[in-house]
């Protein structure tokens, strides 16, 4: 099993090579630096943090509600003290710790079993064409933070974790039930 620090340095990498690709698309189109972290799904989650959810669901605001609340709430809760600060990078910041908490858990004694045997299969997992919603305000990131509490609780028989892991990943995203 390869060393947590190397699946970190690793990480970040792989990250900062995603910024670099995405810096220079984004320049050479002549859109702003800002715009590397704006994309899909991560202008709903923006706007709904900015602007909330109707209460009333018609077919202008439906597309609102898609969206399960917990990466909302976290991000929504974390954006309050930092006015000023792109609701953008907050997201992308809350993914990236999510990230690395969820790395602490998969590298961990524990999952070892669970885990890439060498840095290459890490290579294959940070590396992929996905990666990047790793670390973009993207629901992803806690989605597998989540999925490994849920692993960890279960491998160490420690069934409140695991039920408070499921509980997080169903609403993260609705794929959280096959867990």
């Amino acid at each position: 099993m390869t060393s947590r620090r190397h699946v970190y340095l690793l990480f970040f990498t792989a990250m900062a090579m995603d910024l670099a690709v995405a810096s220079g698309t984004v320049a050479a189109r002549g859109l702003p630096i800002s715009s590397i972290l704006a994309h899909w799904d991560s202008n709903w989650f923006a706007d709904i943090v900015e602007n909330g959810r109707s209460i009333i669901v018609d077919e202008a605001s439906l597309s609102r509600w898609a969206f399960l609340p917990a990466n909302l709430l976290v991000v929504g809760w974390l954006s309050r003290p930092l006015s000023g600060v792109s609701i953008y990078l907050v997201g992308a910041s809350f993914s990236v710790l999510m990230t690395l908490l969820a790395l602490t858990l998969w590298t961990s004694d524990t999952l070892k079993d669970f885990a890439p045997k060498s840095l290459w299969g890490w290579a294959l997992f940070f590396f992929a064409p996905g990666a990047f919603f790793f670390a973009t305000f993207h629901t992803e990131a806690l989605f597998l933070f989540a999925s490994m509490i849920s692993v960890f609780g279960l491998a160490r028989r420690q069934v409140a974790w695991s039920m408070l892991g499921i509980l997080l990943a169903v609403w993260t995203r609705n794929q959280g039930v096959i867990l």
